[in-house]
């Protein structure tokens, strides 16, 4: 089992709703349909800082591939 970094930044929900700029109850539906990375559960969600960026990258490229895409197919 891996080891938590003590220096690794970590938020609470309501952090993170601020960090990505959502409502709070946005970010719960996110968090709660498993798309949002978290660790623990069960009203005592954190998320490891890296982790959202690795989902906000993701979803970013995600969007920009899927209009290629698009582009290219039309």
């Amino acid at each position: 089992m891996a080891k938590k970094s003590a220096d690794e930044p970590m938020m609470t929900l309501p952090e993170l709703a601020a960090y990505l700029h959502l409502d709070e109850k946005t970010v719960y539906k996110l968090v709660t349909s498993g798309k949002l990375p978290s660790v623990g559960g069960d009203r005592q969600w954190q998320f490891r800082k890296r982790d959202v960026d690795g989902w906000l990258e993701r979803e970013l490229l995600g969007e920009e591939l899927g209009d290629r895409r698009v582009a290219v197919d039309a």
